[in-house]
């Protein structure tokens, strides 16, 4: 069985997941730069595990789930198969990646997802040198590539995995009844009655966009109730409310992975409005439970899974006239139309599992080694 080292800065509970499971593969070392994340409750954190040797580095923590780790170096110098590093762009990362340049130790860089930005100045420079020196790239599909190839090398393989935070058992086997989603909607107290119940699950931050999806709201003629699961909601976004006379939109404070799970189960739509995410898990979950999706072209979940009227829509980024127009749209569905939607949702779920993400991980690493060891011959 093949020895790899991961590298990544916290123990999510989805990665977590795809840690154990990768572990039947793969005889696995994870090093974490720290236990915990600013910017995240400490009960959304992953649990340890036995499956896989785990190793908490010591360090100074930078910025909300970075740190500095000058322990690194101690590990790298171990006789591993794959070196795989998940955490390139932060200080631990940066210094693991100039000693294995260095010291001419061939590795890979591991990316959740990716949006291309600027491609010139100060970043630009920085990103291109921290990722040109890569053996190979894991990439979550073919919209991440686009960015591997602006600020990595355009000429060395890249891998696919399926990425997600769903396992087989999370995926619903079929639609949810009416009455179903009205027993669970009552359970969880939402109580008013409405044609289209929409969910939205993420911090309430700016780059969420729920100030665009507020705006949108009021102009669309659907009638929609729409829950935002994640934190209260500001003072901006009240004052907005009440200036765009939007009553409709109804925030609820953060729950745990299930609970989340249970609004999405027992609503009609998913929507999320964000500004930018280099992948955006929710929508692999909101899939899982069969919901049409609205979301933007700087979500890179979306770009790869929801197929414009297929299982949603994708609208610009900060586009209140579009957003609205899509929700419209959605509404305007017969119910046929909507159980396609949802059905193409589950298909799409199906094929985005923690399982077969580890299955497929594990045969691109092995299929790495063996370049690893070809080329090293051939040197």
């Amino acid at each position: 069985m093949l020895k790899m080292l991961f590298t990544t800065n916290i123990p999510a509970p989805y990665t977590a997941d795809f840690f154990d499971s990768l572990s039947q593969y793969i005889n696995l070392t994870v090093i974490f730069e720290r236990r915990t994340a600013k910017n995240r409750e400490d009960t959304w954190l992953g649990k340890e595990s036995n499956k896989y040797k785990s190793v908490f580095l010591k360090g100074i923590n930078v910025g909300e789930e970075a740190a500095f780790c000058p322990g690194i170096i101690d590990f790298l110098k171990r006789p591993f198969d794959v070196i795989i590093i998940g955490d390139y762009s932060s200080p631990t990362g940066i210094l693991a990646i100039n000693y294995l340049n260095f010291h001419h130790i061939k590795y890979a860089i591991h990316i959740d997802g990716g949006i291309v930005g600027a491609k010139s100045g100060l970043r630009y420079d920085i990103k291109k040198h921290l990722m040109k020196g890569a053996s190979s790239y894991f990439s979550p599909g073919e919209v991440s590539d686009k960015y591997l190839r602006v600020y990595g090398n355009a000429n060395i393989p890249i891998y696919h995995y399926p990425f997600t935070s769903i396992r087989e058992k999370d995926v619903l086997h079929s639609l949810v009844s009416k009455k179903e989603k009205e027993r669970i909607r009552e359970e969880l107290g939402m109580t008013k009655k409405c044609d289209i119940c929409a969910v939205s699950v993420g911090s309430i931050i700016h780059r969420k966009g729920y100030d665009i999806l507020i705006n949108a709201l009021g102009y669309v003629s659907a009638n929609i109730d729409v829950y935002i699961v994640g934190g209260n909601a500001t003072q901006e976004l009240t004052n907005q409310m009440k200036m765009n006379n939007v009553q409709n939109v109804h925030f609820i404070h953060f729950k745990d992975h299930d609970v989340a799970l249970k609004y999405m189960k027992c609503a009609d739509l998913f929507i999320l409005p964000t500004r930018y995410d280099i992948w955006g898990l929710v929508i692999n979950e909101a899939l899982a439970m069969g919901l049409p999706v609205i979301t933007t072209d700087m979500c890179v979940a979306g770009l790869e899974l929801v197929k414009n009227g297929k299982n949603g829509f994708i609208v610009p980024a900060e586009n209140i006239e579009l957003l609205g127009k899509a929700i419209d749209e959605y509404d305007g569905l017969s119910e046929e139309q909507k159980t396609c939607f949802s059905n193409e949702s589950l298909k799409r779920a199906q094929q985005y599992t923690i399982e077969k993400m580890a299955k497929k991980y594990a045969c691109n690493v092995n299929e790495f080694a063996t370049q690893l060891k070809q080329r090293s011959s051939d040197e």
